[in-house]
Formats: C-alpha cells, sequence, structure tokens
C-alpha cells in the first residue's frame, strides 16, 4: 500500500466513532458543501469538510442530555459566520470573532465551538 492510500484509508476511519445510534446525522452531498462554500467565498476549514463529507451534519449523543450538541449544516454554518437570515441581529454572537475562528457546533442555545 502506497503512503498516499495509507493516509486515505486512515482519513476514511478518523470519524469511525460517530457511526453508532447514539448519534442522528443526515449525509450532504459535495455539492451542497461547495455551495455554502461559494456563499462563504472561502473553503470551510479542513477538519469540518472531511467531517460534512465522512458524516455529514447533525446530533450528537441525541437524546442523552438537553443540551443540543449539534453539527451544524453547511448553509446555517455560513449563515451564522456571515451573520445572515436567523443568526443576523442575534447579540450573542458579539462574543465571537469570526476572523478567529469559524463556528460549527452549537451546545445550547447561544453558545457554540469553533474550529480555528
Amino acid at each position: 500500500m502506497s503512503v498516499s492510500q495509507k493516509e486515505f484509508v486512515f482519513n476514511m476511519s478518523v470519524f469511525h466513532f460517530f457511526h453508532n445510534e447514539k448519534h442522528t446525522f443526515y449525509p450532504l452531498d459535495v455539492k451542497d458543501i461547495e455551495a455554502a462554500e461559494q456563499r462563504l467565498v472561502a473553503k470551510f476549514p479542513a477538519e469540518l469538510r472531511q467531517f460534512y463529507i465522512e458524516i455529514g451534519y447533525g446530533f450528537v449523543n441525541r437524546n442523552e442530555t438537553t443540551a443540543f450538541q449539534r453539527i451544524i449544516d453547511p448553509e446555517s454554518a455560513v449563515d451564522l459566520h456571515l451573520r445572515q437570515a436567523f443568526y443576523e441581529y442575534d447579540p450573542v454572537l458579539d462574543m465571537y470573532d469570526e476572523r478567529e475562528g469559524f463556528l460549527f457546533f452549537e451546545v445550547v442555545e447561544g453558545l457554540y465551538f469553533e474550529v480555528r
């Protein structure tokens, strides 16, 4: 197996622990990701893009907590980053700096994780 083949096998198994009944994920077509990136006028961070390709978006540990624990879908992530649509007048977002990170995970309403 060549180095590139080994890297591909490794990359395809990075998120293997998300494949179980505790999580609810919705697959994405690469075209959906690319359309959101066009609106963003940039690519998603590499790790998030890979997650979208391999897993999609959805909920982690669904029904085990009162927190949302939501991997935000690409279109909503762009809305959030650009402060558009639902997120346009959200004052909570003032504590996040979109130049330093990219919000992608909603823990509870108004509390997000970002990838830098």
